[in-house]
């Protein structure tokens, strides 16, 4: 296993795969129930975690579990995509005041989610030849950010 990557700015993520809302008009409706001020910060976590789980199934993936957690942390989305095992954090930011959502995935939350993934493996059972990939989905006001295989397992 390999040290941690590189920040996520610097690992050339900008070639996001984005769609606007715009794009996606009609095909999920969250958030008509009360206006995005109202909502607690866990609410309006499980409310994109519920919409991020519904696009990545819409580009394929498909989900396993929702909000992983052991005694390591944390992981917000399991998934298997193209053959791989994947490990997914989802970030929002409601505008662009506070940076890019997928920049707040740094080394040691990148260590968290790899020893939480180890903990899933083990758990499970999944043999050691399993491809396994970290995967970052950033959401920024209405647009979708997916940075597949974002960082490298991180001891």
């Amino acid at each position: 296993m390999t040290a941690c990557a590189k920040p996520l700015s610097e690992t050339g993520c900008e070639a996001f795969f984005c769609m606007s809302a715009n794009e996606m008009a009609g095909a999920v409706t969250l958030f008509k129930e009360e206006p995005l001020q109202k909502m607690n910060n866990r609410r309006l976590g499980e409310e994109k975690e519920r919409f991020v789980c519904e696009w990545l199934e819409g580009q394929g993936y498909r989900i396993l579990e929702r909000n992983f957690r052991c005694r390591t942390g944390e992981i917000d989305i399991v998934a298997q995509e193209g053959g791989y095992l994947v490990f997914i954090e989802v970030k929002y930011r409601a505008g662009a005041a506070h940076g890019k959502p997928q920049e707040a995935v740094g080394r040691r939350k990148q260590r968290t989610i790899s020893r939480t993934a180890l903990f899933y493996l083990r758990r499970y059972r999944c043999v050691e030849t399993t491809p396994v990939r970290f995967d970052v989905v950033g959401l920024s006001g209405e647009t979708v950010f997916l940075c597949k295989n974002a960082f490298d397992y991180c001891e």
